[in-house]
């Protein structure tokens, strides 16, 4: 997937963030479970499937701006977002996990 594309992403996750004080997607195979706190943003990173139980594997607080949040725990060097590639936009989008208000 190419660098702009990747990009796309991150600023969805990141606009969902700001709109909805909380954000949820999957990345590289960790389901990534990011809410706005007192302290700054907490972030919660599980593995395993939906239908068989997530385990948290990792997790902390992020003090810096929505962007910070994303990117907080995401591995770069492994190109971010590669599942997706070869997906059309719409696939993508039913993907992105964004809750309601």
């Amino acid at each position: 997937m190419n660098k702009k594309m990747n990009e796309v992403l991150k600023q969805l996750y990141v606009l969902t963030l700001k709109e909805s004080e909380t954000v949820m997607f999957w990345h590289n195979g960790f389901f990534y479970d990011i809410n706005t706190g007192d302290e700054g943003f907490e972030v919660n990173v599980y593995d395993g499937e939906v239908d068989e139980g997530l385990e948290e594997v990792d997790g902390g607080t992020c003090t810096g701006n929505e962007r910070d949040a994303i990117e907080f725990m995401l591995n770069e060097e492994e190109q971010p977002f590669d599942k997706m590639k070869g997906l059309s936009t719409l696939e993508i989008w039913d993907r992105c996990i964004i809750p309601e208000k």
